[in-house]
């Protein structure tokens, strides 16, 4: 369970840390939550606790020092609150019930800081169980008013891997859905400022991206697989040519759908698992402007699979 944000950074050094929630097991998802801390350098792992009564982090919003602005959910309800890791108190700033039957993917969220807005997409359910009915949901942390917004002419995926990310630089939500009548692979855009719809379709039907992500330039990129399932790729999106060019690529390395990427500055922070051998968990950094990259290897039961890695920082 994670989604996108766009974090900004100072200066051009890639993280030295990456954040994220993993449980203690890597079967029962009802155990411990942890917060990890991984130091990319000295592969040092510190662990902080969940409190039950937070609920399950979704994402990290900001670091600063030991406290972490996130969203949080439980059965009931979504949180935006603050938690100190060190001592264990949070502070719950806003919280909203959840909005009735609807259906989405966990990895769809983008979340517009600057009003306090989440955006997901899904289906509403039915009580004829029929999905067919994409919907763009919005909860306005600020207004406590949940709202959606009927998508035309597309479909979320039927899997419900369709992924989303806000852009605040262009005050735009991005979400890759399907074609309702071709199935390609199609990037809809929601502008929230003048509430405007666009769909660019990539004309590539077999690509279709696990994960969209963005640098701080604004660049836009897809996750997604080789066919033989062996090599993660990155595609470079662009929207004003209807284009994904092909960026970048590991080599008998498979995506970890639980987190696939996440980004910091002008860097792509990539999450794989080895194909071969005991090793399970693998970073790829990569300086999308130089193309130069790096792997950090982490050792194999290391970060037992819950959530994933969310945020990168500097310390």
């Amino acid at each position: 369970m994670a989604f996108a944000v766009m974090v900004n950074c100072q200066g051009s050094n890639p993280p030295n840390y990456i954040w994220g929630v993993f449980s203690d097991s890597n079967f029962n998802q009802q155990l411990q939550l942890n917060i990890t801390k991984y130091n990319l350098q000295t592969g040092e792992n510190t662990v902080y606790p969940v409190a039950p009564e937070i609920g399950i982090p979704i994402n990290f919003l900001s670091i600063n020092g030991s406290n972490i602005k996130m969203i949080a959910a439980d059965q009931v309800s979504m949180s935006i609150l603050t938690l100190n890791v060190d001592s264990g108190e949070y502070t719950v700033e806003a919280t909203m019930l959840n909005s009735g039957p609807i259906i989405y993917n966990d990895d769809g969220f983008g979340f517009d800081q600057a009003t306090n807005t989440l955006y997901n997409t899904g289906y509403i359910s039915t009580s004829n169980e029929t999905l067919d009915n994409a919907t763009l949901f919005q909860w306005n942390f600020e207004t406590q008013v949940f709202s959606t917004i009927p998508i035309v002419g597309l479909d979320v995926k039927d899997d419900l891997t369709s992924t989303g990310i806000f852009n605040p630089q262009t005050s735009t939500y991005y979400a890759n859905l399907l074609d309702e009548v071709t199935g390609e692979e199609v990037i809809y855009c929601y502008n929230v400022e003048d509430q405007q719809v666009s769909n660019f379709s990539l004309g590539i039907w077999s690509l279709q991206f696990s994960s969209l992500i963005i640098t701080d330039n604004g660049t836009l990129f897809g996750i997604t697989e080789s066919d033989d399932e062996s090599y993660a790729m990155i595609y470079e999106i662009d929207l004003t040519t209807n284009q994904a060019n092909f960026f970048f690529h590991t080599e008998n390395l498979m995506i970890d759908f639980s987190t696939p990427a996440i980004t910091y500055g002008e860097y792509i922070l990539l999450f794989t698992n080895e194909q071969y051998g005991d090793v399970d968990n693998v970073v790829t950094v990569i300086d999308t402007i130089s193309r130069e990259s790096k792997v950090y290897t982490i050792g194999n039961g290391v970060l037992p699979k819950n959530i994933g890695f969310l945020i990168a920082t500097s310390n």
